[in-house]
């Protein structure tokens, strides 16, 4: 179980850590399968208490099928973030630009 306590921090910060938490937040050269975007418009700055199951580590709070075998009380990172803070992350599939470069080549240099 994981308990984490934010003082006086912008929801952006929980953002951050959920996408660490929920794998969406990569290394540069990772490619992701979906984004957490905050689109609460809260701009303030919060003191709360979050407890689930799971971490806070890189992919941490997926729940595990195990986990749910085990009926453990403490609830996984999308129930815990309902009744605890009263958020809820929801899937929606929006379009965004996309560069890919799909060839490159290293332009010999001179001696």
């Amino acid at each position: 179980m994981t308990r984490a306590t934010f003082g006086a921090q912008p929801l952006s910060k929980l953002t951050l850590q959920l996408q660490v938490a929920l794998g969406t937040a990569t290394a540069s050269h990772t490619l992701a399968r979906a984004r957490l975007l905050d689109h609460t418009g809260l701009t303030g700055r919060y003191d709360f208490t979050l407890e689930f199951a799971g971490s806070f580590g890189v992919g941490g709070a997926l729940p595990s099928p195990l986990a749910k075998a085990a009926a453990a009380p403490v609830p996984d990172i999308f129930e815990a973030l309902e009744k605890q803070l009263g958020l809820k992350l929801v899937q929606i599939s929006i379009s965004l630009d996309t560069l890919v470069i799909d060839h490159a080549e290293k332009v010999p240099t001179g001696n």
